[in-house]
């Protein structure tokens, strides 16, 4: 018969080895050039899973400014690749290092969107408007 202890030592495995994965999969997309399709299919998840990972580790403080960076280059790229808002204003984004500038742009940008997008912009600029929101509100408080 199974007991309520062996459910529990098996809930504590699986958080154990998803926190692992999580970790492995966030320092995977740090890494330069890094392929965010491989890495979601050799984690069995999706890409949007990835960002979403991604932007939950740069909240906690898990990732550095650097990287917070790229997430929201990104999420600019992605926004440019559907064809939001203007040339200079994406542009104005992906050259400056201030992050709250950045994460304003995003959300500007992103707030225009009307039509469905490909997964993958989806999942790129789903992460820059988490981390946004999460960069803006540092401000607030």
């Amino acid at each position: 018969m199974i007991s309520l202890q062996d459910i529990r030592q098996a809930a504590a495995v699986m958080r154990r080895a998803e926190g692992e994965l999580k970790s492995l999969v966030v320092t995977a997309m740090a890494q330069t050039g890094a392929d965010v399709t491989a890495i979601a299919g050799a984690a069995g998840i999706s890409r949007s899973t990835c960002y979403r990972w991604q932007a939950e580790a740069e909240h906690s403080g898990e990732v550095p400014a650097d990287v917070r960076g790229e997430t929201l280059d990104h999420a600019l790229r992605a926004l440019q690749s559907v064809g939001s808002g203007p040339a200079y204003m994406i542009a104005a984004g992906l050259r400056t290092g201030d992050l709250a500038a950045k994460a304003r742009r995003v959300l500007h940008l992103a707030g225009q969107l009307s039509t469905p997008l490909p997964e993958r912009e989806r999942g790129e600029i789903a992460a820059g408007v988490i981390l946004a929101h999460k960069i803006l509100a540092k401000f607030k408080s």
